[in-house]
């Protein structure tokens, strides 16, 4: 979290740095709307700083999801666990067996670390680390029906994708799917927006709000604002989310998404 705050402080002041001299083109105060304008007309570059805060973030929640992780684990459970930089995806598959999917594999390494998973023992093949966006769409990974999602996706599509791995027919249990958020970083405005955005997708297709992606984020934020005690990478997860049904052509199985709070 150290490195984290050093780089957050280094954006700030790179942003702070951008809009006085915005201001002084214009004419204007700093935070004026033309201003404003000017700096998000810039978001394309400003996106690769705002990778490197989420980068650090996850770097940072990591002892806290291998933690709980080990506890599902010890529990009898098989776990998927979803992550975006490929040092994520390679520490926590290394931390558990060894089995990850993620660009750059060769699809018969791929197919053998699914096979293994799906077919072995919880013992003997507990985990697989999973690359959000690599791994999103194909693959089956219904020996799990726990999944722990590490780092923020940017877009809605990705957290549905990777919760459709576990999700798929022939999955008979109830499913439950984590995404993990650092407080007061870069991950609670990523959650807001990804939420908002799932909740305008909703309302596009199905022609009005879904109340329930409403209802979590006042939840979440609610959690966010009323939480005053800082756990430790030890501690239980306090979650909110909503449970939401699907079937498949075979049976019925539910999948809730919860969001897992993280501070130190």
């Amino acid at each position: 979290m150290a490195r984290y705050r050093d780089a957050e402080q280094d954006l700030i002041g790179y942003l702070a740095g951008q809009a006085r001299a915005a201001a002084g083109r214009l004419g204007t105060d700093p935070a004026h709307a033309a201003v404003q304008a000017a700096i998000c007309a810039q978001a394309a570059e400003h996106l690769v700083a705002v990778n490197t805060l989420r980068q650090l973030a996850g770097q940072a929640k990591r002892g806290w999801v291998l933690w709980w992780t080990a506890a599902a684990v010890a529990a009898g459970e098989k776990v998927m666990v979803a992550a975006h930089h490929r040092g994520e995806v390679d520490a926590y598959a290394t931390a558990f067996g060894g089995l990850k999917l993620q660009g750059g594999q060769p699809v018969a390494e791929k197919e053998a670390a699914k096979a293994a998973f799906q077919q072995r023992s919880a013992g003997a093949a507990p985990v697989i680390a999973v690359a959000i966006g690599a791994g999103g769409v194909g693959h089956t990974l219904t020996a799990a029906r726990i999944g722990i999602q590490a780092a923020q996706a940017w877009t809605p599509g990705e957290t549905r994708q990777m919760k459709k791995r576990l999700h798929r027919i022939g999955q008979d249990r109830p499913v439950d799917y984590y995404i993990t958020v650092a407080k007061h970083t870069i991950d609670e405005p990523l959650r807001a927006a990804v939420t908002g955005k799932q909740a305008t997708l909703d309302a596009v297709l199905d022609g009005k709000a879904d109340q329930g992606i409403a209802d979590d984020q006042k939840t979440i934020a609610a959690s966010a604002a009323s939480s005053s005690t800082s756990a430790t990478e030890s501690a239980s997860p306090s979650t909110c989310g909503r449970q939401s049904r699907t079937r498949t052509p075979a049976r019925r199985c539910s999948c809730r998404t919860f969001s897992a709070y993280w501070s130190r």
